[in-house]
């Protein structure tokens, strides 16, 4: 009878567990009223977790630029725009989160509407060397262009911190049979 109780049990808070961890809601939700919208080449800036932003369309940031998020902040990317964050080569992201308030990249869609290749998602191009002949290559998903160059020889390369970071409902196709993931390394 002690092994049927605590299976029972058992049973009880696992299903409580699943009922109450849900990737699809805004737990740690922004406060700020106002959306603030990153598009095009970004600044050296900071985002903060008491504001609201949302990615639209392939959003840069540059050689020589810093994005720093600071934990708990929750990032959209737009659906109709195909929302995606590319950090250039030379250009640098900072999302160091923590496990009581990662940093949340999402989609722009209500909790519950949301669904995989919503928006781009994290793009990150470097300057290490690579297996493509010549050492430089594109990114599948974006139009080739320097935009989408990756490689160098510079193999100690640093491109930032992703530290307790969740980039979930990402990865689309930019292009007929070429697309990017969730979080696409170059």
């Amino acid at each position: 009878m002690k092994i049927s109780r605590l299976f029972l049990t058992s049973l009880m808070i696992s299903a409580l567990t699943f009922v109450g961890c849900s990737s699809d809601d805004d737990s740690n939700s922004n406060t700020g009223s106002t959306v603030i919208k990153l598009s095009g080449n970004l600044e050296t800036m900071t985002l903060t977790k008491n504001n609201q932003y949302l990615i639209e369309g392939q959003t840069f940031v540059r050689t020589g630029k810093v994005l720093t998020i600071q934990p708990g902040t929750i990032i959209k990317g737009d659906k109709a725009t195909k929302g995606t964050l590319v950090i250039d080569k030379g250009g640098k992201i900072e999302a160091n989160g923590t496990v009581t308030e990662p940093i949340v990249m999402t989609s722009n869609l209500p909790a519950g509407s949301r669904d995989r290749g919503d928006w781009g998602g994290l793009v990150m191009l470097g300057l290490a060397k690579n297996n493509q002949p010549g050492g430089v290559a594109f990114i599948e998903g974006i139009v080739p262009t320097t935009d989408s160059q990756f490689g160098g020889n510079f193999d100690n390369d640093y491109s930032g911190i992703l530290r307790y970071v969740r980039v979930e409902f990402a990865g689309i196709a930019l292009e007929p049979n070429k697309e990017i993931n969730g979080i696409t390394f170059g």
